[in-house]
């Protein structure tokens, strides 16, 4: 018999704060939304500030659509722990300078390591993902890996049908401005931070280094035109499903009407939300998790998600529930979406028995169990 092979155990993990300088190139496009242009300016001149732990969260959004759950623990802690894995390895940390505070992040650096390139990969994702963060206000889980695609990262959008992320990593700054015009190369053809971003990372093995850490990179060609609602028309984008999926047909479709409409549109949704006739919303069902509800829908004759679980032995039929958290909700329904950018959601995922609930931080909930009855009485 084979000895099984069980996962390692990596340091923990730090949560130390440290501090990056930030270059915004904005050779070839002026921003003209006025937040973005207003987050690349606090960018250019304060930097950011990081937690290791987020950064390596982030990090592991590398390997998306690349992992299992034999464990049944989830897939974002299987992404998390192998993310850490490789780079605790490198032994990631926070330093003094010599002129002192604030703190830096340092790495080992073997010479001829064959996983430099991976470890620089994945800190530049994580730095990535959190720089994009502070520039759109978008959460992690909106984010889609393209895979081997044009771009690293997608996320929805109004115009020209996703907002394209490029992320890249260069050790000590090593093949900087290379990296730097590869990424230009790539975005050559959008126009704007609106629609394209490029974060180009250095991790460094020392915390003296005076050079830039992290080079936003604007997309050649001049700007577009502003449009003052596109971040909650990205917001309602991608709610828009919760709703169309589930069968709630009169809100789906104004919700479609608004992603599509004018200003004077969303003048008047902000001011009375969303036109819903009594009973629109009747078959809804509520769900508690803790002190949050969710409203959702109950499906019948679901099948257990063992391609995600690995827990081939449950029965394959049961119930499941998908929801959104009662706060977001109502909030689209009212039309009071900066709400929504106030609500802070950690992922989260447990299982108990044949019981799996998972909780993203979009707030939405999903809950698989064999029956109603077991479902109702969730732990």
């Amino acid at each position: 018999m084979p000895t099984p092979i069980v996962p390692l155990a990596a340091t923990p993990l730090p949560n130390d704060e440290v501090h990056f300088r930030v270059e915004v190139d904005q050779r070839d496009c002026t921003p003209t939304n006025a937040a973005i242009r207003a987050a690349l300016s606090d960018l250019q001149a304060n930097g950011i500030t990081l937690k290791i732990s987020s950064i390596v969260t982030h990090a592991a959004h590398h390997f998306i659509n690349s992992t299992i759950d034999p464990f049944g623990v989830g897939e974002m802690r299987v992404r998390a722990s192998l993310c850490w894995l490789i780079l605790s390895a490198w032994n990631p940390r926070a330093e003094i300078p010599r002129g002192g505070p604030p703190y830096r992040l340092v790495l080992d650096n073997p010479k001829l390591a064959r996983l430099k390139g991976l470890v620089t990969e994945l800190l530049g994702t994580g730095v990535g993902l959190l720089v994009a963060k502070r520039v759109y206000g978008i959460r992690l889980s909106l984010w889609k890996s393209t895979g081997m695609g044009q771009v690293d990262f997608m996320a929805p959008n109004l115009s020209p049908g996703a907002l394209k992320l490029e992320v890249r990593g260069r050790f000590d700054r090593v093949g900087w401005p290379a990296a730097h015009q590869g990424i230009r190369d790539k975005l050559r053809s959008w126009r704007d931070y609106r629609h394209a971003m490029g974060v180009l990372f250095a991790p460094r093995s020392t915390p003296n280094s005076r050079a830039t850490d992290i080079l936003v990179c604007d997309p050649e060609g001049p700007g577009s035109n502003p449009d003052k609602y596109f971040g909650y028309r990205f917001l309602l984008q991608h709610y828009l499903r919760v709703f169309s999926i589930q069968g709630f047909r009169e809100v789906a479709n104004s919700l479609m009407g608004l992603i599509r409409g004018g200003d004077q549109t969303w003048d008047a949704y902000l001011k009375g939300g969303v036109n819903v006739r009594r009973g629109g919303l009747s078959k809804r069902v509520s769900f508690r998790i803790g002190q949050r509800r969710f409203n959702g829908t109950i499906f019948d004759g679901a099948h257990w998600p063992a391609h995600l679980f690995g827990k081939t032995e449950i029965p394959k039929a049961g119930v499941f529930f998908w929801g959104l958290d009662s706060q977001i909700h109502d909030s689209i329904i009212s039309g009071s979406l900066d709400k929504i950018s106030e609500l802070a959601f950690e992922d989260e995922c447990s299982t108990q028995g044949p019981y799996i609930r998972s909780v993203l931080s979009d707030g939405m909930a999903m809950v698989w169990a064999p029956t109603v009855q077991e479902i109702i009485e969730h732990p």
